[in-house]
């Protein structure tokens, strides 16, 4: 038997086996500016992206790491969007993940890298070294507050949620994090978003939840008419929660627990999302059924930051 959701506190580190932390960097002026996020253990993993035809180089380096279905770390910068910086801005982001990988002690093919800020400038890489290593020492199962402030740009406040919800007797948490108050115009209506949940939920099953749950709630929201760079929803699940793998044919409730794992993600993304009073312009939610083109490509999405300053 299912049960529906009940809020908890906590964000993305509500989730058994997530770690996270927030640091300043020096990115941004007496800021937090660079955020860590660690699974225990390897996780599955989706993701949507913008479909700009100009991808920033993290983006560019996530869809390329999505290919291997598995999750350790997601490491994210904001004040510089390390967008339009060319084959070095992407061997940038690859030793930002590879500097990551080194301080939690993970694969690199498994660390993904996201950046959200100022377009057109190379990552002040000394600095996100550091900060790098001062997020590894720092991480803890309450750090998600810190992590969603670090990736705050234009934003007035953090925006993170987290529920619990019970499948065939077994309690589950999903939990999220997400910054965006500009530049959202369908597809995904926000900038970054990270979602996690402790549930088993197989690649393949994920990947399908997190479109479903994308095209209800980010992919409905209009704010400015803008599309952006770096967009960039992940969604991975730690498998922490035990109980039966969601999602599988054949096993337990099945198909109607996939039902159950994308409704969850539903109903934080628009949360996570949601502006708050004073941001930027008034977003346009549109409720009514999609009717959109068939996605050729599952691992695409929607839009992020401008060529000034934290995409004011």
């Amino acid at each position: 038997m299912n049960e529906g959701l009940l809020e908890v506190p906590g964000g993305i580190t509500a989730v058994k086996g997530v770690r996270a932390a927030g640091v300043a960097c020096g990115i941004k002026a007496g800021r937090l500016d660079l955020a860590l996020i660690v699974s225990e253990k390897p996780a599955t993993v989706a993701g949507v992206f913008t479909r700009n035809r100009v991808r920033a180089a993290p983006v560019i380096l996530c869809q390329k790491l999505l290919a291997g279905r598995r999750l350790s770390a997601i490491v994210a910068n904001s004040g510089n969007a390390n967008a339009c910086t060319g084959k070095a801005g992407l061997a940038d982001a690859e030793q930002v993940g590879g500097w990551a990988a080194e301080a939690v002690r993970r694969p690199a093919r498994e660390v993904f890298v996201c950046s959200t800020g100022v377009i057109g400038h190379r990552l002040p890489m000394e600095k996100i070294r550091r900060g790098v290593r001062q997020a590894a020492q720092n991480l803890s199962a309450e750090g998600g507050r810190n992590a969603a402030l670090a990736i705050m740009t234009t934003d007035r406040r953090p925006k993170e949620r987290a529920a619990a919800f019970t499948v065939d007797g077994v309690r589950l948490t999903v939990g999220g994090m997400a910054k965006g108050a500009g530049m959202i115009c369908p597809d995904l209506a926000t900038t970054i978003c990270f979602l996690a949940t402790d549930a088993t939920v197989e690649a393949v099953h994920l990947q399908r939840a997190l479109r479903e749950a994308a095209d209800h709630s980010f992919n409905r929201i209009t704010v400015d008419g803008d599309t952006s760079t770096n967009d960039t929803i992940l969604c991975f699940a730690t498998g922490m929660g035990g109980g039966v793998g969601l999602g599988l044919a054949g096993v337990g409730s099945g198909m109607s627990t996939t039902k159950n794992c994308s409704v969850s993600a539903w109903l934080v993304a628009p949360r996570v999302s949601a502006k708050e009073p004073g941001e930027s312009l008034a977003p346009h939610y549109d409720r009514r059924p999609l009717n959109r083109h068939k996605h050729k490509d599952d691992k695409e999405g929607g839009q992020e930051d401008k060529p000034y300053p934290d995409g004011v």
